[in-house]
């Protein structure tokens, strides 16, 4: 049992122990500087009532990775480096029962491309980690 927050709190701890990500925030700051770091936040989702005396809720979580835009040549090399260490690190972390909040989950998507945050410009991944299902008393 546990909430929406709880497991995106789980999903960043898995993500700032990958090696060479800088920051993984528990929220999203207005702004960070240390590159490459990585944002996890909701981004839809529906909740239902049921099995009896609990709270299911089906979610799309968004991870994003950022890597400051200033040499193409080397930025996007960069990035590239995580196409595969995050996801997996998700995937591997739900098999091992590490990401407790999480009940099941069904498929990670992503895009790649120019981001930005808190006014920097940067490049990077968005991943839709979907159908995230989480149980709560109610």
């Amino acid at each position: 049992m546990a909430t929406l927050q709880e497991a995106i709190s789980q999903i960043q701890a898995e993500i700032k122990a990958i090696s060479g990500i800088r920051e993984a925030p528990e929220t999203p700051p207005e702004s960070i500087n240390q590159f490459p770091f990585a944002l996890c936040f909701a981004r839809t989702g529906e909740y239902t009532i049921g099995p009896p005396e609990m709270m299911t809720g089906i979610h799309t979580i968004v991870l994003e990775l950022h890597v400051a835009r200033k040499d193409l040549t080397r930025d996007v090399p960069t990035a590239m480096k995580y196409a595969k260490s995050i996801p997996l690190a998700i995937l591997v972390a739900l098999m091992n029962r590490t990401l407790t909040a999480i009940s099941t989950m069904e498929r990670i998507r992503y895009e790649f491309g120019p981001l930005g945050w808190g006014g920097a410009e940067t490049i990077g991944f968005r991943f839709y980690i979907e159908n995230v299902m989480t149980q709560d008393l109610i």
